[in-house]
């Protein structure tokens, strides 16, 4: 019994000692102005780790050369709207950057940090005489019927990315969040009124399952209030919202979470400033341009004794790669809903041209295979969602494979060029399925041999290519086109040689999937399909050398 204890102890303290828990602290000063405006000061803080490498390479990203002074302002701009969507969510009223009001320091150690300066008009509201802050109060009824599941994306959206970058179950992100509101001198808080529960208790908590969890706490002073928060971040299955049924417990956890109307007396208030609405979109979507290559040519030769086959590949390409979710919510009462995914897509258009070659040298007995990677290149882009940033990674990668099978001595060249234009959609809808469109035309065929034997020559040159979420999840292609000459030699007179050439592309693919998305989307790793296959005959006939 004691070594099993023992074992039980030793196990346990394993699992512990291999999870990774990531930091992040986020401290707000809110101070209410005379107008009613708020000056918000936001400070967010990681220590150094690999969660704070995401957030220093989108910050440079930001801040890179002139030159891509559009996609930087794009970028900002994209940041700043996400952060003010979450304040308008929680206070009705989108703020705004303040001149020169953000400041990013990254030290020696790589440990980050983020100052922004916001204000926000129409943060207070009259109310009986007597002014108030709302959190959660989301407008009349039927504002508050279309913002609240908007609300409860904003947060699941958060949680899927980081889930994403979390990649196994043990590790979690923990954020510890400070909200101290700072009234004007001399202010009373006259009460404390819940917004959608019965009574305020000053506590609240989530549970998602699997982890991830929400906790709060409120603190009267005599300044203001403080609100402290600690959000848990897990990869793991949120057990609590996959289920449709638990799921409306979770969500009406959600929107009770800290929702409360401080009513308050003061007399340095005048006239109140109106409130800022945001433009809320709809579900995640994004979609990214990547330019490979342009009229690239990559090449490699294999060897054996004395004979050598080329294989050579001229490449244009460029991709066009989109990934959306959509969230279904089910209405179970007022202000109260269920929960499932009802949808993830991603989508790869493509417009390749291809032009692969053959040279063969041979000089003896050959019948042989090779495969080598000739070349590897990638590309970040980063973005903003719930005011997480995320890296996306491009990588392309492109191999050779080639086999030989000759007896004696003959020289031959082989070429075409395929053109082709291609989409491919992968989806999860209640299961998997792929929907592809693709037309393939080839031109510009070669073929020259100067000897009577057999052969058999065939050179594929497969392109990879992947998407990837913190280069951890997201769909990847791979085309596959293929070019082989063959020669008869019972074929033809004394100098001739019978031949057939024959090619084509080959288009695979899938997506890789982690953390809450491959819970919700079937629990399933990752799939992959052959999308299409294309083969043609070219050329054939006799040659005359």
């Amino acid at each position: 019994m004691t070594r099993r204890i023992v074992f039980v102890l030793i196990l346990v303290f394993s699992i512990v000692v291999g999870a990774v828990e990531y930091r992040r602290t986020i401290e707000e000063r809110i101070e209410i102005q005379q107008d009613g405006s708020a000056l918000i000061t936001r400070k967010e803080y990681l220590p150094a780790s690999e969660l704070s490498k995401i957030y220093v390479t989108h910050y440079r990203e930001m801040s890179a050369p002139s030159s891509l002074a559009a996609r930087i302002s794009e970028l900002q701009q994209e940041y700043i709207n996400e952060i003010a969507k979450g304040y308008y969510f929680l206070y009705n009223t989108a703020p705004t950057l303040v001149q020169n009001g953000m400041s990013v320091t990254i030290d020696g150690a790589g440990n980050y940090t983020c100052v922004l300066q916001l204000r926000a008009n129409g943060f207070v509201t009259a109310k009986g005489g007597n002014f108030a802050i709302s959190r959660k109060m989301f407008g009349d009824e039927t504002l508050a019927e279309k913002l609240i599941p908007k609300y409860f994306e904003y947060e699941i959206d958060a949680r899927i990315f980081e889930s994403i970058f979390l990649k196994s179950g043990r590790d979690t992100i923990v954020t510890e969040k400070t909200t101290v509101v700072v009234l004007p001198a001399g202010s009373q808080i006259q009460q404390i009124n819940p917004i959608f529960e019965s009574a305020f208790t000053g506590s609240w908590s989530v549970d998602f399952g699997g982890g991830t969890s929400y906790k709060a706490t409120f603190e009267k002073r005599p300044d203001g209030f403080v609100l402290k928060e600690t959000i848990v971040s897990s990869g793991a299955n949120p057990s609590n919202l996959a289920d449709e049924k638990r799921s409306e417990i979770v969500l009406e956890k959600l929107r009770d979470y800290t929702a409360f109307q401080v009513v308050f007396s003061t007399n340095k208030i005048s006239a109140l400033t109106k409130p800022t609405p945001h433009p809320v979109k709809d579900d995640f979507s994004k979609s990214w341009n990547y330019d490979v290559w342009n009229q690239r040519e990559f090449s490699t030769t294999f060897t054996e004794q004395n004979s050598s086959i080329t294989t050579k590949i001229v490449v244009t390409l460029s991709m066009n790669t989109k990934i959306l979710w959509e969230h279904h919510w089910v209405k179970t009462g007022k202000f109260k809903w269920s929960y499932k995914l009802k949808r993830f897509e991603t989508t790869l258009t493509f417009s390749p041209s291809f032009t692969p070659s053959l040279q063969v040298r041979a000089n003896g007995n050959v019948d042989k295979s090779w495969s080598k990677e000739l070349f590897s290149v990638g590309q970040t882009k980063t973005f903003t969602v719930s005011g997480i940033p995320v890296v996306i990674v491009f990588q392309a990668r492109l191999n050779a494979q080639t086999n030989t099978k000759m007896n004696g001595r003959m020289n031959i060249d082989a070429s075409t060029t395929f053109g082709a234009t291609a989409a491919v959609t992968v989806k999860y809808q209640n299961g998997w399925s792929f929907t592809p469109t693709y037309s393939v035309n080839y031109s510009n065929i070669n073929f020259d041999a100067n000897a009577k034997l057999n052969s058999e020559n065939k050179g594929e040159l497969p392109i990879t290519f992947s998407a990837y979420l913190y280069d951890v999840a997201g769909p990847f292609l791979r085309l596959t086109p293929w070019i082989k000459s063959e020669t008869n030699a019972s074929m033809g007179g004394a100098n001739q040689v019978g031949y057939t050439i024959s090619g084509g592309v080959k288009a695979s693919g899938g997506v890789e999937m982690a953390g809450w998305l491959k819970t919700l989307c079937g629990n399933v790793p990752s799939v992959s399909y052959t999308f299409w296959e294309w083969s043609r005959t070219l050329a054939s006939g006799t040659k005359t050398f």
